[in-house]
C-alpha cells in the first residue's frame, strides 16, 4: 500500500512538472543568465600576502626583568601602520601618489585603510594581506607594506623605550623630593615631640610620680619655713632695736644677749621642744633673774650707754634668710606644679601624637616603597632602551615575501553562478507550485473520487484541438531557443573567464 502511495505521489509530481514546466523555464533561464552576465561584470579583487616573523633574542630579552609585552607592541605597530602618515608613505613608495591631488590622496588613504589587514598566524608569525584591483597592484602594495612595517618597527620600539625611560626618570625625581620632604617632617616631629613618642608612656608616668613626690617634699618645706618666719616675726616684735647698757651690769647683760642670740640661731634649726632650745631658755631666764636680783638697791646714777640690740639684729638676719629660702621653695613649688601639668598634658596627648607619628611614618614608608619600585623600573627601562638602541631586542623579518597572485580572490564566479542557478530553479519551481495550487481543476479519477466521495463511472481523455497543438509546438520552439541562448551565454562567460585566467586579456 505504501509503495502504491509513493508511486502516486511521484506521478503527481511528474504531472505537475509536465504541466508547469514552461513556468519553471520562463523563470530559470532569464534569472540564471542574468546572474551569469552580472557576475561577469563584477569588479575583480586580487590579494597578496606576506608572512612576517617576530625574532626574539631571548638571552638578551631576559635582561629586562619586567619582560616585554609583545601583544601591546604588535597592537601599537598595527595602529601606527594604519595611520594616515604611514599610509601616505606606503603610497609614495609604491608610486601610487603620482599625479594625484590632495583629495585623491585622501581617497587613496581611505582605500588603503580598508584593503590592508593584519592577521595572526601563530605565536611569532603574522600575515600582512593587501587587496588590489589588479594582481600587480596587490603584489606591489603587499611588498611595500611589509618592508615599511619592518623599517617602522625599530623606530617604534626605540621611541617607546625612550619615552618610558624619560617618564620614569621624571616620576623618580618627583618621588625623591616627596621622600625627602616626608623624612624632614618625620625628623622635625620627633624633635618637637620627643617625650610624646610611642613607648614613652611609662617614662612620663614615672616622671610624673617622681615630680609629685618632690612637690610634696617642697610643700612640706614651704610650710616649715612659713612657720619659722611667723616665729621670727613674733620674736622680733618682743625685742627692742636698741638697748641701754650700764658699766656695772655690762658683762652680765652681754652674756644674756649672747645666749638669746644663740637661742634665736637654735630656733632656726630646731623646734622649741629640742633639749638645746629648752636649756638655752632656762639659762637665759636664770641670767635675767640674777641680773634683776643684783640690781636691787644699787645706785641708779651709774654710767650707761645705748647700743644696737644684737638679738634684734640676729633675728632680722634670720628672718631675711628664712624669707629668701621660703621664696626659693615657693618658686620650686610653682616649677614642680608646672612640670606636673606638662607631664599630664604629654601623657594625655601621647595617643594623638602617636597617631600623627604613625601617619607620617606610613607616608614615609609608602613614598619610600614607590621610590624603590621606580628605581627598579628605571633600571629596567634603561636596559630596555640600550637593547633597542643596539637592535638586540625583538625584530621583524619577512619570512615569506609577497607573490604575484594568479587568480582573483573576489568574486568567486563559479560559486555565485551556481548559487544563481539554484536560486532561479527554486524560484521557478515555487511559481510552478503556486500556479498548481491555484488551479482547482481535477486531473484524475482519484482526485474526483477523493473530493466528491463518489465513484467515477468513466473518464474522457484530454482531447487537444489544432490550435492547442500549435501553441504547444510554439512553446516548445521557444523553450529550445531559450535553452540554446542560455547555453551560449554560459559558454561565453566561461570562455571569457578562461581567457582571463590564462592571461590572454585582463
Amino acid at each position: 500500500m505504501t509503495t502504491k502511495l509513493n508511486l502516486r505521489e511521484w506521478a503527481t509530481y511528474l504531472g505537475v512538472i509536465r504541466r508547469r514546466w514552461i513556468w519553471v523555464a520562463a523563470v530559470f533561464f532569464p534569472v540564471s543568465a542574468a546572474v551569469a552576465v552580472t557576475v561577469f561584470f563584477l569588479p575583480r579583487s586580487f590579494e597578496a600576502d606576506a608572512l612576517i616573523l617576530i625574532e626574539r633574542r631571548e638571552p638578551l630579552m631576559r635582561k629586562i626583568p619586567g619582560g616585554y609585552d609583545f601583544d601591546q607592541y604588535l597592537l601599537t605597530l598595527r595602529q601606527m601602520m594604519m595611520s594616515e602618515t604611514n599610509l601616505r608613505a606606503i603610497a609614495s613608495k609604491a608610486d601610487m601618489d603620482l599625479g594625484k591631488n590632495e583629495k585623491a590622496l585622501r581617497g587613496l588613504v581611505e582605500k588603503l585603510q580598508k584593503t590592508v589587514s593584519f592577521r595572526n598566524k601563530g605565536r611569532d608569525l603574522f600575515e600582512v594581506r593587501v587587496s588590489g584591483d589588479t594582481a600587480q597592484e596587490a603584489y606591489v602594495l603587499a611588498g611595500t607594506v611589509s618592508s615599511h612595517l619592518v623599517e617602522t618597527s625599530l623606530a617604534i620600539r626605540r621611541r617607546e623605550a625612550g619615552v618610558a625611560y624619560d617618564f620614569i626618570q621624571h616620576q623618580l625625581e618627583n618621588f625623591r623630593n616627596k621622600l625627602q620632604e616626608a623624612e624632614e617632617r618625620l625628623k622635625f616631629f620627633k624633635a618637637e615631640h620627643v617625650e610624646e613618642m610611642p613607648g614613652t608612656e611609662n617614662t612620663n608616668l614615672s616622671r610624673l610620680q617622681q615630680t609629685k613626690t618632690d612637690l610634696q617634699a617642697v610643700q612640706l618645706q614651704v610650710r616649715e619655713l612659713a612657720e619659722k618666719r611667723t616665729q621670727l616675726k613674733e620674736q622680733i616684735e618682743t625685742e627692742e632695736p636698741m638697748i641701754l647698757a650700764t658699766t656695772d651690769s655690762a658683762p652680765a647683760g652681754i652674756r644674756t644677749q649672747q645666749m638669746e642670740a644663740a637661742l634665736a640661731q637654735a630656733l632656726l634649726t630646731y623646734t622649741e621642744k629640742h633639749p638645746d632650745v629648752a636649756r638655752l631658755k632656762a639659762e637665759i631666764a636664770a641670767a635675767k633673774a640674777a641680773m634683776a636680783k643684783g640690781g636691787k638697791g644699787a645706785p641708779t646714777g651709774g654710767t650707761g650707754t645705748t647700743a644696737a640690740n644684737p638679738i634684734f639684729q640676729q633675728l632680722r638676719a634670720s628672718l631675711a634668710a628664712v624669707e629668701a629660702d621660703l621664696a626659693a621653695a615657693q618658686a620650686r613649688e610653682a616649677a614642680l606644679n608646672a612640670r606636673i601639668g606638662d607631664y599630664r598634658r604629654k601623657t594625655v596627648s601621647i595617643p594623638e601624637a602617636e597617631q600623627k607619628y604613625r601617619q607620617i611614618v606610613r607616608d614615609v614608608d609608602v613614598t619610600a616603597g614607590i621610590y624603590s619600585n621606580l628605581l627598579g623600573k628605571l633600571e629596567d627601562a634603561r636596559i630596555q632602551k640600550e637593547v633597542e638602541i643596539k637592535d638586540e631586542g625583538i625584530s621583524l623579518k619577512i619570512m615569506d615575501p609577497a607573490k604575484l597572485p594568479l587568480h582573483p580572490a573576489k568574486p568567486n564566479r563559479p560559486l555565485i553562478i551556481l548559487i544563481g542557478v539554484l536560486a532561479a530553479l527554486g524560484l521557478g519551481g515555487a511559481i510552478a507550485v503556486l500556479r498548481e495550487l491555484l488551479d482547482r481543476s481535477f486531473r484524475s479519477r482519484q482526485e474526483v473520487e477523493e473530493e466528491l466521495h463518489l465513484s467515477v463511472i468513466g473518464a474522457i481523455p484530454e482531447i487537444s484541438t489544432p490550435s492547442e497543438d500549435r501553441r504547444s509546438a510554439q512553446r516548445l520552439r521557444w523553450a529550445v531557443v531559450g535553452t540554446s541562448a542560455y547555453l551560449c551565454v554560459l559558454a561565453g562567460v566561461a570562455g571569457v573567464e578562461l581567457a582571463r585566467q590564462s592571461g590572454i586579456f585582463r
